[in-house]
């Protein structure tokens, strides 16, 4: 019996939680839907002109090895931030739409669930792949764009942090404070690791990262996403007395900020 009553209170509890992470999500996503698109707009047309010039793809060579950058993604999280209609947030936030702008649209299509779409002049008639990155920069400099997509599949948490980043500074500015932000946590996740472990440990850690090449990721907004989520809680767990009592817990919390945030690039990273 007590078992049973344990078992009811263990899922009521992760019920509770879930109910409460999903409210903090909506509030997070209805609060960054209120910032004007207009604020937005000319960090959002310089970064269209930067993302053209890398093109769908950036190949970064290393010497001993080639990394790539999808920038097709960045150029698609950048357009979805750009066409959020601050006078209506509800609906943006639960639609995600890009190429989106009030008395421009003309059609709004609905998520397929299977293929993202775009404008004819913005897919490859080959294979089907879309131009993202054109798509924005033809958005952002006066092409008639009078289709809209919906992307409503995803959370799209990551508009959170990008709207007003976007408000304040381009790709280049976002990459740099990405890069920065990941250097600094990197820093502090090897001292407690050293400090609750060893340097040996340490060590191994930091030759993991720079085994996946964690400063190059920063370049990529949709890739090193995944990367701060695990290491700011992995800092937290360290930080943690008796962590092992509340790892459940933070494992759960993790993998719904991984699922609000994260555009499935590489969600295991956060598990891991």
């Amino acid at each position: 019996m007590n078992k049973l009553k344990n078992g009811i209170m263990v899922i009521f509890k992760y019920m509770l939680l879930l109910i409460i992470l999903v409210c903090i999500y909506m509030l997070l996503m209805l609060v960054t839907s209120l910032i004007p698109s207009n604020w937005l707009e000319k960090h959002v047309r310089e970064s269209s002109e930067e993302l053209l010039e890398e093109d769908e793809i950036k190949t970064i060579n290393l010497g001993y090895k080639e990394e790539s950058i999808f920038t097709f993604t960045d150029a698609l999280m950048i357009n979805i931030a750009y066409s959020v209609d601050s006078t209506d947030p509800i609906t943006s936030m639960l639609l995600a739409r890009k190429d989106y702008i009030p008395g421009q649209t003309f059609q709004e299509h609905i998520d397929s669930q299977y293929n993202l779409g775009a404008s004819e002049q913005y897919i490859n008639k080959k294979n089907g792949d879309l131009y993202q990155t054109k798509e924005l920069y033809g958005l952002m400099h006066g092409e008639n764009i009078t289709d809209s997509f919906e992307y409503a599949r995803y959370w799209h948490g990551y508009l959170v942090f990008l709207r007003p980043l976007l408000a304040i500074t381009n790709y280049s500015g976002i990459r740099m404070i990405l890069l920065i932000v990941t250097t600094i946590l990197v820093g502090i996740l090897l001292y407690k690791i050293y400090k609750k472990l060893d340097l040996s440990t340490a060590v191994i850690f930091l030759v993991g990262l720079l085994s996946v090449s964690i400063f190059i990721v920063t370049k990529g907004i949709n890739e090193i996403l995944v990367f701060l989520i695990a290491l700011i809680f992995s800092i937290i767990l360290l930080s943690i007395k008796n962590f092992d009592k509340h790892t459940n817990e933070l494992l759960f919390i993790i993998g719904s900020i991984t699922s609000f945030i994260d555009l499935l690039t590489a969600p295991l990273v956060t598990l891991g």
